[in-house]
Formats: structure tokens, C-alpha cells, sequence
């Protein structure tokens, strides 16, 4: 069990459950994420003495530990040395005796999700700036799945607003559209093509809208 602990590329720690707060053990992985000092100097340090998260949160925790015995979610840890802020998920759970049943401690798992956190923030950047490129071109732009579900959409033109609500486009299917079915056929095909061999596919055709034709 020591070794499994010792060798989790997680931050795994333990303290008493009392009022002493005192570290009994954090492994490797966790001391070397928070830059935190030698495991014997730790374990005359408290929870309190290291700061590695905010006084809300540790507050916060208590009391779902004194409710349910347990807490998880995502959280943010601080650096011992350089208070630098570093997102994790975070599990908390009350440690008993198997024979008396008392508490022994409380234990502490958690993961570093910083790659994670940078991956969603250049997501999101990258939504925006399509969003932005989508929003100055004049021209109507489904997103949808290959059988044709709309995912989302953007027309410019109130007059191309295809018989539907905006609030019914999404999760309606191509073929609820006011074209002719021949046409949803023909831009489903090409739609499978385009997925299949990676070109882009391009169909001419013509609807009537509220205003009059509108050729796409």
C-alpha cells in the first residue's frame, strides 16, 4: 500500500482528523507539485501552515465532510513556495478504524488538471474567434451531424428562416427545412463525402423564402 502510494503520479495526503490538524503523510508526487519541504519537517506542519488552499474552500469542506464524510470537485491548490494557483480535482473522504470505527484521519487525492484547464482555455478561444469569422460573413451557416441533425446555426437574413423558430432549429433534422427533399438528399450526400474522403464539397440550388427565391 506504501508503495502504491508513493508511486501515484496524484497528489495523495492524510491528516488528523482533530483539532491539531497535523500532516501524517503526503507522498512524492504531492510534495513535489506544491514544492512543499521534506516529508519529516511536514509532519510537524498543519493543514493551516501549508495554504495550500484557500480558507473558503477548506471551510467548505469541512462542513461536507461533517455532513456526508466526503467531498470532490474541481479546486484550486497553491504552490508552498511561489503561491502559484494550480487547478485540480479534488476528492476529500473521512478515514475510520475497520474495529472501533472511529475516524483516523482525512484523506486527500488530487489530480493536476493545469494541461487540461489550457486545452479547454484554447477551446474556447477558438469558438470565439469562429464565431467572430461566422458573424461577418452575409451568408447563412448550418452546423449539423452527417444524418442531417442541426447543431447550430446562423442566418442573417430573417427572410431565410426555413419555416422553423430559431428555438426549433436546433435538433431539427435538414429534411424539416423548406427545401425540396431531392436537395436535402443532394447536400446529405455531400455532406457524407466531404466526411468520408476530407474535400470539400460544393451544390448550387434554390428555395423560396418569405422574400422571394434565394438561391444558396
Amino acid at each position: 500500500l506504501v508503495a502504491l502510494i508513493e508511486n501515484s503520479p496524484d497528489f495523495i495526503g492524510m491528516k488528523t482528523e482533530d483539532d491539531s490538524r497535523r500532516i501524517l503523510h503526503i507522498n512524492k508526487a504531492g510534495r513535489e507539485l506544491l514544492g512543499f519541504p521534506p516529508i519529516e519537517q511536514l509532519r510537524t506542519m498543519t493543514i493551516i501552515d501549508l495554504q495550500m488552499v484557500a480558507p473558503s474552500t477548506l471551510s467548505a469542506i469541512d462542513m461536507a465532510l461533517k455532513k456526508d464524510g466526503h467531498w470532490s470537485g474541481e479546486s484550486v491548490f497553491y504552490h508552498y513556495q511561489t503561491r502559484e494557483p494550480i487547478p485540480v480535482d479534488l476528492r476529500v473522504f473521512l478515514v475510520f478504524d475497520e474495529s472501533s470505527g472511529a475516524t483516523i484521519g482525512r484523506a486527500i487525492v488530487a489530480r493536476d488538471i493545469r494541461e487540461r484547464k489550457r486545452a479547454e482555455e484554447k477551446l474556447q478561444e477558438s469558438r470565439i474567434q469562429t464565431q467572430a469569422i461566422l458573424s461577418a460573413i452575409p451568408d447563412a451557416v448550418f452546423r449539423y451531424k452527417t444524418d442531417g441533425t442541426i447543431l447550430d446555426f446562423r442566418v442573417p437574413n430573417p427572410a431565410w428562416n426555413l419555416f422553423l423558430a430559431p428555438d426549433e432549429v436546433v435538433g431539427a433534422n435538414l429534411r424539416d427545412m423548406c427545401a425540396p427533399a431531392e436537395i436535402i438528399e443532394q447536400i446529405l450526400e455531400a455532406t457524407r463525402k466531404a466526411s468520408d474522403s476530407g474535400v470539400l464539397q460544393t451544390i448550387e440550388y434554390s428555395v423560396n423564402a418569405l422574400l422571394g427565391a434565394a438561391r444558396f
